[in-house]
């Protein structure tokens, strides 16, 4: 029970940190062909990439995170989600 606790807080944890990240560079990219000219224009020009962006790969990104979040759950690679007897062999 605790290992899949632990697996569904790295696939939220893993879902944020990847549309962060990816929102971030979406971010800062978005300028690059015609400046903005004052805050709100590159607020505006930001938030249209973002949602974009999201559209697009929004699914992808929360998809991938799932199936890491299990693969690591289940292989016992991602803290928290190590069986007890492994961690009591490798001592060994």
């Amino acid at each position: 029970m605790k290992r899949a606790l632990f697996g569904v807080i790295w696939f939220f944890a893993l879902t944020l940190f990847g549309l962060i990240g990816a929102g971030a560079v979406v971010g800062f990219t978005v300028d690059n062909k015609v400046p903005a000219v004052n805050f709100a224009d590159g607020y505006a020009k930001g938030r249209a990439a973002g949602e974009e962006f999201r559209r697009n790969y929004g699914g992808v990104i929360v998809l991938g995170a799932l199936a890491l979040s299990i693969a690591g759950t289940v292989a016992g690679v991602l803290p928290g989600t190590r069986r007890r007897r492994d961690f009591a062999d490798e001592l060994a």
